[in-house]
């Protein structure tokens, strides 16, 4: 069995973050911190 490059081994872990929401005229509306969790399968 041929193995696949693994392109997205960068993304696996876990990533802090923080969003931002913007309103129709493009200004911050909202902030918050969060969190993005990745496992490999």
């Amino acid at each position: 069995m041929r193995r696949m490059p693994q392109i997205f081994a960068p993304f696996i872990g876990s990533w802090n973050l923080i969003v931002r929401w913007y309103d129709e005229a493009g200004n911050v509306c909202r902030t918050e911190a969060g969190e993005w969790h990745f496992l490999g399968a």
